[in-house]
């Protein structure tokens, strides 16, 4: 029966009996009998035991013939040598029958029955069935504690004896293995090398079984160091669990798998670093394993260096109050305050733009730059300073100033009592000066150009307004600035100036002009007014003959008589009033005004044949201002020559005419007649002209006859043009 991993391994061999036609057969079996073996070795063929496991070994004796009777046997003697790695329990043996002697010399263990006949037939339960034994032996043996992990170990017994009548004969021995396995334990501790401070990480925990036999019952603990923040529960682990977890301690139990399965685990322990050390070191230990484990490590390390990357910077100007539109230089000191170096070093300034960049500072390190500028008004300006360190962590610091901008100023106003005053009158003067700057303003004085100082010595602060008089008599108009000068907190002088006139008003003047003096009815002449001295703007009433005219109030009039207006002379003037309620008559203007032009001429209509002659004559020319000059027109033009009141028109050629006489007075007013009209005729009979000269046969034809002589005439040329056109043909 097999309690365990029992390994049996029987050696058998053939005796060859010195009796004649006699053979016996010897077997010795050995068998390992202890606990029941809870595992095997990898091809599962031994048992397999831990260092410190006692193991009871059983060895069965018996002799059997060929044919299988019982043999009896005597001097028996068997001898087993304990392999290295096994050691003898002092006291653990047994031998039945009992041995005559037994020894045991280091690992050699000796049992002999000397004279004793051995001859048995009992069939131990153990023993393959069939097999009797003749003696048996047993033992305890401890596998030792320095036996390494995946140890075979061999254990031979071997026998002699006789038989009976017969000589000695010796069992060359059998064999039975073991198999040792143990739990070969390594911890790995890893974390990043360098960490920024503040920065979260894990530590990772590797526990590794390399030996043939599971770790069970294992304890890893880890306390971290000071400065190492962990958040309690959040230990993760790919077996087992996590009896402590808190925030300086983290205990790991579990059982790790031997080398032929899942024989690693893995524990993440996330952190945070929060210290002002420039390293931490952080250990785990196994604090609970088997006896009988072997250790790669029993303990991991880790240190992680701990960046404190820090920049500073200061910005200051070269003054703090400046004057308006004044430069000022700012001074940019930026300083490496942390624990390692830092790179693509850079100065912004969030009105100015970039001041520098990439720049490198060691630790402790400092650069310094400038930017000049102008300022017109009050500025708070912040310059960013940023520098990466060697992890890429950026890092960045700020630093403000304000200058404060003076802007200085002084307003003056000088207001007379009256900006207008007859001769000799007295005017006061009302100078106010006032700050209209954003700073206080000292030694403030008021300087008039003509009455000198008016104030001196004053001081103004920021909105506050100071009033001063001047009093004087004026004979003539007077311009006169006054200035106001003051000195501010930084000795810059501000001035300010302020212009006045007073007008003394002369007496009003007016003198009239016409465009004609002598006019004639339908006809109209315009006067005009200029005005000297008064004070504008004027009023204006024009008088005809000493009376208003009605509406005329304007700087020109224009008087226009109608017919119904006596002929002769007219007297004109206007009086101007001015705004300073001065008044002034004009000169007088005299005008003729005379009747209208007129003409008529004679005759009105006239008809002709080519070669007579009608003379025209001006009849009626009256108006206007005699003597007259005359010019005819024929058709629009002026007829050469024809310029007294009558002119001889001889027909020269068919056609339609119009006549009108111009008439020109001494004024150069002209008038034109009434237009005349002229019908010429060619003198034509059957084709053949026919020329009446004269005037006397034009007049004894009547009215009909002249119709039919036009009428004649106009067929005439009608023929005369179809002739033409024939011939074309």
């Amino acid at each position: 029966m097999k309690l365990g991993l029992v390994m049996v391994i029987v050696i058998g061999f053939t005796l060859a009996s010195l009796i004649a036609g006699v053979h016996a057969t010897s077997v010795v079996y050995i068998k390992i009998h202890t606990n029941p073996s809870t595992f095997t070795d990898p091809s599962a063929s031994y048992d397999g035991y831990t260092p410190g496991t006692n193991i009871r070994y059983h060895i069965y004796l018996n002799v059997t013939t060929a044919s299988g009777s019982v043999v009896a046997i005597t001097n028996l003697t068997t001898t087993d040598t304990l392999p290295a790695g096994l050691t003898y329990v002092s006291g653990s043996q047994l031998s039945d029958p009992a041995a005559v002697s037994f020894s045991a010399v280091g690992q050699v263990l000796v049992w002999n029955w000397t004279s004793t006949v051995l001859n048995t037939v009992v069939n131990p339960p153990e023993v393959p069935a069939g097999v009797f034994y003749e003696a048996t032996v047993e033992f305890n043996a401890t596998v030792d504690y320095s036996t390494p992990d995946n140890t075979y170990l061999s254990n031979i017994a071997t026998a002699s004896y006789n038989e009976v009548v017969t000589h000695l004969l010796s069992q060359p021995g059998t064999s039975d293995t073991i198999w040792i396995a143990r739990p070969i334990l390594d911890i790995i501790k890893q974390g990043p090398t360098v960490v920024e401070n503040g920065s979260s990480f894990n530590y990772v925990l590797t526990l590794n079984n390399t030996g043939y036999l599971d770790a069970t019952g294992i304890n890893v603990s880890d306390f971290l160091p000071v400065g190492v923040m962990h958040t309690s529960g959040t230990s993760t682990a790919s077996s087992g669990s996590f009896p402590v977890d808190t925030g300086t301690q983290i205990v790991w139990t579990g059982t790790i798998g031997n080398v032929t399965g899942t024989h690693i685990v893995t524990i993440t322990i996330p952190v945070t670093a929060n210290t002002p050390l420039t390293s931490i070191t952080n250990t785990a230990n196994y604090t609970a394993y088997p006896s009988i484990a072997e250790f790669t490590n029993t303990n991991a390390t880790c240190t992680t260096q701990v960046l404190h990357p820090s920049i500073s910077l200061t910005k200051v100007p070269s003054a703090a109050i400046i004057e308006n539109n004044t430069s000022v230089t700012y001074t940019y000191n930026v300083t490496n305050t942390g624990d390692t170096p830092l790179s693509a070093v850079n100065i912004t300034d969030n009105l100015y733009g970039s001041i520098t960049s990439g720049q490198s500072l060691g630790v402790g390190q400092s650069l310094q730059f400038t930017k000049t500028v102008t300022l017109t008004a009050n500025t708070t300006n912040t310059a960013t300073t940023a520098g990466v360190d060697e992890l890429s962590t950026n890092v960045t610091a700020t630093a403000s100033a304000t200058v404060t901008v003076l802007h200085p100023s002084i307003s003056l106003t000088k207001v007379p009592s009256a900006t207008m005053v007859k001769n000799n009158t007295s005017v006061t003067y009302t100078y106010n000066v006032t700050n209209t700057g954003d700073t206080p303003l000292s030694s403030v004085n008021i300087t008039d150009s003509v009455y000198g100082t008016i104030t001196s010595g004053q001081s103004l602060g920021v909105g506050q307004s100071l009033q001063f008089t001047k009093t004087v008599n004026l004979t003539a108009t007077t311009t006169n600035t006054a200035t106001a000068i003051g000195v501010d907190q930084l000795s810059f002088s501000v001035s300010a100036t302020a212009s006045a006139t007073v007008t003394v008003v002369p007496p009003v003047n007016v003198n009239i002009v016409g465009t004609l003096s002598k006019i004639k009815i339908g006809e109209n002449t315009t006067f005009t007014a200029s005005v000297s001295g008064g004070l504008p703007p004027y009023s204006y009433q024009w008088y005809l003959n000493g009376s208003a005219v009605s509406g005329a109030t304007s700087p020109t009039w224009t008087f226009a008589p109608t017919a119904l207006q006596p002929i002769g002379n007219y007297t004109v003037y206007v009086i101007v009033n001015d705004s300073f309620t001065q008044s002034a008559q004009s000169n007088t203007f005299t005008v003729t005004v005379a009747p209208a032009l007129t003409v008529q001429i004679s005759p009105l209509s006239v008809s002709l044949l080519v070669g007579q002659s009608v003379t025209f004559t001006a009849t009626n020319v009256s108006g206007g201002y005699p003597p007259y000059s005359y010019q005819w027109y024929i058709n629009g033009n002026p007829v050469p020559g024809a310029t007294s009141s009558s002119w001889m028109y001889t027909a020269t050629s068919p056609g339609m005419y119009f006549v009108y006489l111009q008439v020109t007075d001494t004024t150069n007013n002209v008038k034109v007649s009434p237009t005349a009209s002229i019908i010429v005729a060619p003198s034509v009979v059957g084709g053949y002209s026919v020329e009446f000269s004269g005037t006397r046969a034009l007049s004894l034809l009547g009215p009909g006859a002249i119709y039919f002589c036009i009428v004649a005439f106009l067929a005439t040329i009608l023929s005369v043009e179809k002739r033409k056109r024939k011939t074309k043909c």
